[in-house]
């Protein structure tokens, strides 16, 4: 195979389930969205995917970051923003570390709010700065088995390189996969990138009702599939050659 490629650094998933687990609460537009990033179906349904493996030399088969959502006063429609801070694991654990005007002002509002004795002024500042708070997300590189062709309407398969983006709860979900959790008992998969032995992820899609009637998709039954070839020698090739750059993204 002239394009090389290298498993999951599994200790390195190990330490990335512990900390998306410690930690509380579980731009691109058009038709270039719709070219890159995988689509999901709109309310109950599933999409079925093979998370590839990264090439040889690079840090990982994911990219983390953290994202602001910000209303525009003028149109009055919210707009996200990548947060510029980066995830590095320093000896008092992982930190996300660098300057961002936003997580300051975020951090500068909660804890004015803390001190502000009115309780009606004080639950109007924080609901503010939930607002914008930042929200990790998560992108992978990913080929869809099967998706329909938003132009022409028909259904193609192994559809990419495209990047799949996931928050906290989906992403625990892959690590837990992968590595397990010993704490349950439960054995992990382990490389699920590769090509021969890995596996599909399916990710099932239900909308489910809240309180007040708000409804929210909930991703629980999303799961690995047996084990299965990625592709041809042919296609792996093809796919690892034009992997999206996540970290430059």
């Amino acid at each position: 195979m002239g394009t090389e490629y290298e498993g999951i650094d599994l200790a390195a998933i190990q330490q990335e389930y512990e900390r998306v687990n410690a930690e509380p609460g579980n731009t691109n537009n058009g038709e270039d969205y719709l070219q890159k990033f995988v689509r999901l179906p709109e309310r109950d349904g599933y999409t079925l995917m093979r998370i590839l493996p990264r090439k040889k030399g690079q840090a990982s088969h994911y990219c983390v970051t953290r994202v602001h959502t910000l209303n525009n006063p003028s149109t009055n429609k919210k707009r996200t923003y990548h947060c510029p801070r980066n995830l590095e694991h320093t000896d008092k654990g992982p930190r996300w570390v660098g300057d961002c005007i936003i997580c300051k002002y975020y951090s500068d509002l909660w804890q004015k709010s803390e001190k502000e004795t009115n309780t009606e002024t004080r639950n109007k500042m924080q609901q503010q700065a939930r607002d914008i708070k930042p929200v990790e997300r998560y992108y992978y590189n990913v080929i869809v088995r099967a998706e329909k062709d938003f132009k022409t309407g028909e259904m193609k398969k192994n559809v990419g390189p495209k990047i799949y983006s996931c928050g906290k709860t989906i992403h625990a979900k892959i690590c837990r996969a992968i590595y397990g959790d010993k704490t349950a008992g439960e054995k992990g998969l382990g490389d699920v990138t590769l090509p021969d032995t890995g596996r599909d992820f399916r990710v099932v899609k239900k909308t489910v009702k809240g309180g007040g009637g708000f409804e929210y998709p909930n991703y629980d039954m999303s799961k690995f599939e047996d084990v299965s070839p990625a592709g041809s020698r042919e296609e792996l090739q093809t796919w690892l050659e034009n992997l999206h750059d996540l970290q430059a993204m």
